[in-house]
């Protein structure tokens, strides 16, 4: 009897755990589509200074109440930025220095600090934005 009550117990702690790494994930690929649906957008706009303010905008906002889909918003601008600068600058030579590696992952690394993801989640948090 004790024993089906510690397996049953196991089983809904690790179905808690899927549960929460799941919600990781989605909450990050959720902050992700909003990221790349605006850069298009603040780009066409205002080029790369306007994405560069929208970036820091956004982190700024994030210390206010940070939350997974925030930060992963903030990071998602921050990483197709930093792409697209990359590949301009390997074409004309010219980069932005905010873009530059490793400048966003440190900015994303210290954004989702106060949120204490255990490491399982850091993982699944960086692997959606790394796919950006």
């Amino acid at each position: 009897m004790k024993l089906a009550a510690i397996s049953a117990a196991l089983g809904l702690a690790l179905a808690a755990t899927s549960a929460v790494a799941s919600d990781i994930k989605a909450q990050t690929r959720a902050g992700a589509g909003k990221a790349l649906n605006r850069y298009s957008d603040i780009y066409s706009q205002t080029g790369m200074a306007g994405v560069e303010d929208a970036v820091t905008d956004c982190y700024q906002e994030q210390k206010k109440g940070p939350t997974v889909e925030g930060i992963a918003e903030c990071a998602a601008l921050d990483q197709r930025a930093s792409g697209e600068d990359a590949a301009f600058a390997a074409q004309f030579g010219l980069q932005v220095n905010f873009f530059k590696a490793p400048k966003p992952a440190n900015r994303a690394n210290a954004a989702i600090k106060p949120l204490k993801l255990n490491a399982e989640d850091q993982k699944t948090f960086f692997e959606v934005i790394s796919r950006i």
